[in-house]
């Protein structure tokens, strides 16, 4: 099996944004949290970092529908929980994909 430019670009977008996105959000964070699963995901482990990223947004959103309130927030935290999942899944993908070059080409899956 090749792989598909779509997949090699959904990839690097997400390792960009679930690794830059945190790193730069929890620069002034005291425990640091944001930073280190943001470094995690930047330096490629997004395979592991990117379930650990979706549990962290899980937790902050149940804890927030748990005060009743802010309830805009906790959705906006599930979603980019959701996102997490699918860089880790699209992870999976891309490490059970053989590579195959044909003397420099590059051939496209169909």
């Amino acid at each position: 099996m090749l792989v598909s430019r779509q997949l090699n670009t959904a990839y690097w977008a997400l390792r960009a944004a679930f690794g830059f996105g945190p790193l730069l959000a929890g620069l002034d964070k005291f425990t640091n949290i944001l930073v280190n699963v943001g470094l995690a995901i930047l330096f490629g482990m997004t395979r592991v970092f990117g379930y650990i990223a979706m549990l962290w947004l899980f937790g902050i959103a149940a804890n927030l529908i748990s005060t009743g309130t802010y309830y805009d927030i906790a959705v906006r935290d599930i979603l980019p929980g959701i996102v997490a999942y699918s860089l880790a899944r699209v992870t999976e993908a891309r490490q059970s994909v053989v590579y195959v070059e044909h003397r420099g080409e590059t051939r496209e899956a169909a």
